[in-house]
């Protein structure tokens, strides 16, 4: 149960995030800091998931 939880969140939160991307894009231009920020940003969230689903599966 928790890990099908775990991969709803993540494909919800790839979707906003994806769907963000789309409808700011055309509007600014990426630049590197940007993108490294984006990217420090998901590796972030990436990490804080993984830290709750093995607290998660060490609950069981």
């Amino acid at each position: 149960m928790g890990d099908s939880n775990y991969e709803l969140s993540t494909q919800i939160l790839k979707g906003v995030l994806n769907k963000y991307l789309a409808t700011k894009t055309p509007k600014f231009t990426m630049t590197e800091k940007k993108k490294q920020l984006f990217q420090t940003m998901l590796q972030t969230i990436n990490e804080q998931m993984n830290k709750a689903k093995e607290a998660g599966t060490a609950g069981k």
